[in-house]
């Protein structure tokens, strides 16, 4: 458990330490909304070109052609990108609306969602060394190491 020593060392931060317990403030939410938000963007624009790649000359030309014509703009066999992002996104972001609320199993969500996501991202890491699968791998890990270190505090 952290000490009222460790969170307000300074004096004159007494107030701001009151606000914070005062509305239940946690940190640990914080990076599994990061990753559902990182995750589901991520997804989405693995299947939608990215809008300097398209042939459009203003930002209204590429939302309208998407809005009516979206096949144009999606790549082939991008479906499982969009599956996956999403998919571990909505684990991720369910895990911080568990944690926010305090409620069971938030933290063991978030390590699931970075075990699928490592899983996934780590042996293309590995395999192919591009940017995109090494920076998800770190995610993950990263992740991954954060909530099992929160659930050892919790759980000793």
């Amino acid at each position: 458990m952290v000490s009222y020593d460790q969170l307000c060392p300074a004096p004159g931060f007494e107030p701001l330490y009151h606000l914070l317990m005062a509305v239940n403030f946690s940190w640990q939410e914080h990076p599994a909304f990061t990753l559902a938000a990182l995750c589901a963007f991520g997804g989405t624009m693995g299947f939608v070109f990215v809008f300097s790649s398209l042939k459009c000359t203003k930002f209204h030309e590429f939302s309208i052609g998407l809005i009516f014509n979206p096949h144009i703009y999606s790549r082939t066999g991008s479906i499982p990108s969009l599956v996956a992002g999403v998919g571990i996104g909505a684990m991720y972001g369910y895990s911080g609306y568990l944690l926010k609320n305090n409620a069971n199993y938030g933290i063991e969500l978030a390590i699931l969602a970075s075990v699928v996501l490592g899983g996934a991202m780590i042996p293309r890491a590995i395999k192919t060394r591009k940017p995109l699968p090494v920076a998800l791998s770190v995610l993950a890990l990263t992740g991954g190491i954060y909530y099992i270190r929160k659930y050892r505090e919790f759980n000793s």
